[in-house]
């Protein structure tokens, strides 16, 4: 087993795992087989007889709840078959689990019933969320990667979800900043004339604070130019986008681009990468330098170098 979440909630510990087993086989020197490739999880010497392999099997995600003696009180055994467990919020007597780094589905599991966790429901979106918070008590916030019908990774989505009724998921709003790659559908090898193409990716929100109504995004942009029979790197910028939530919709409310918006060198570009709010100010920090901004308008109003 490998623990992925825990809280404290109501006298009780509320834990998200995953659980995998392993099937042991030993092999002798002398029997001179040869190991598949890909087929096992480890290898493992065990002196001069031979070795053991160890080939994973029954992956599954699970949902456990303990009392303050450490009793298993409720339990639900697989929340999701082959799968782990790769992100959980808790809100009130509701958990929220996103099964697997690249699956596409939410589970909301009540836990009102500490002896009886059960499984209200599950909402699939196209891509994959590698950061979930509650919003508020009828709100989610999901960022991740999109894909398309092919399961091509295609950019970024922050999706917002309405959780007022657990029993019922339900997506409230969508933003996107889909890429313009390069793939077998989109490259011309006998094209003349340069043509820019990029990739954007993300990191950790910087700043989420429901209480300001305000959602701080870092965005990475590639840019490339592609050419007859060849793909160059051309730039590379960061760039913060600024959220908010108005009437169970997304709203942008600002935008900001990299500490040093002349420095596009793959080696070189730096990144804002610590954010705070004091008051109705927000301050960034970078290696180059602190920001302040109105956190109304995300326009700066002071800048320290050092």
């Amino acid at each position: 087993m490998t623990q992925t979440s825990f809280t404290k909630k109501n006298g009780y510990l509320c834990i998200a795992a995953n659980y995998k087993e392993f099937e042991e086989t030993f092999h002798k020197y002398s029997d001179n087989e040869e190991i598949n490739e890909y087929s096992y999880d480890r290898v493992v010497g065990s002196g001069d007889n031979g070795y053991y392999t160890y080939k994973a099997k029954n992956e599954s995600a699970r949902f456990h709840i303990l009392d303050m003696d450490m009793n298993i009180v409720g339990s639900i055994d697989n929340i999701e078959n082959e799968e782990s467990v790769y992100n959980v919020d808790f809100f009130d007597d509701i958990a929220l689990v996103y099964p697997s780094y690249r699956q596409d589905k939410i589970y909301a599991i009540d836990l009102s019933s500490p002896e009886k966790p059960s499984v209200l429901d599950n909402y699939r979106i196209k891509g994959y969320s590698s950061y979930m918070q509650s919003w508020d008590e009828n709100s989610i916030i999901c960022l991740g990667e999109s894909i398309n019908e092919d399961n091509y990774v295609i950019g970024v989505r922050i999706t917002l979800f309405d959780s007022s009724d657990p029993n019922e998921l339900k997506v409230a709003d969508i933003c996107k900043w889909d890429d313009k790659r390069v793939d077998a559908s989109t490259w011309d090898p006998n094209k003349e004339n340069p043509e820019e193409i990029y990739s954007s990716s993300f990191f950790s929100p910087l700043i989420i604070a429901p209480e300001k109504n305000i959602i701080c995004i870092p965005l990475n942009h590639k840019y490339y130019l592609s050419t007859k029979n060849c793909v160059s790197f051309k730039s590379e910028v960061n760039e913060y986008v600024f959220y908010g939530v108005e009437n169970g919709k997304l709203v942008l409310k600002g935008e900001m681009k990299s500490p040093d918006e002349k420095t596009m060198d793959l080696r070189n570009n730096s990144r804002y990468d610590f954010a705070l709010y004091i008051g109705d100010y927000i301050y960034m920090l970078s290696t180059q330098k602190i920001i302040a901004a109105d956190i109304n308008t995300i326009d700066i109003t002071d800048e320290l170098n050092f």
